[in-house]
């Protein structure tokens, strides 16, 4: 398993990160056999509480063989987020998950910013 990576979010700035599985391709034929998961926890474990899913903020594609997963929240998703633990899995659809992939995990951290995203 690959080490932890920080995410590291400023509140109220927009955020990016692209990962790309080289191959990908190799493992499913097309978007419809797979789907991306990531959810925010306060702990490691499955069991500790949910923060977030971050599901709706996630798109994967198709790079020639490289499945590419793009995390992009913007600056009204990046506000009302919380930090914590997280990870992001690509699996095959459906009940069996019999090929799964953890692409990414580790702390997912907020900071706070000083200047407001209105006048207040």
């Amino acid at each position: 398993m690959a080490d932890p990576t920080p995410l590291d979010v400023q509140a109220g700035v927009p955020y990016s990160r692209r990962i790309r599985i080289t191959d990908g391709k190799n493992l499913w034929a097309n978007l419809a056999d797979f789907e991306v998961r990531s959810q925010v926890r306060a702990g490691r474990q499955i069991t500790s509480p949910l923060k977030a899913d971050l599901r709706p903020f996630l798109a994967a594609s198709f790079d020639g063989n490289d499945i590419v997963i793009d995390l992009t929240l913007t600056g009204a998703d990046t506000r009302t987020l919380v930090g914590g633990n997280y990870d992001i899995l690509v699996t095959d659809t459906g009940a069996t998950d019999a090929l799964g992939l953890r692409v990414l995990h580790g702390t997912l951290t907020i900071a706070p910013t000083t200047t407001a995203a209105t006048d207040e």
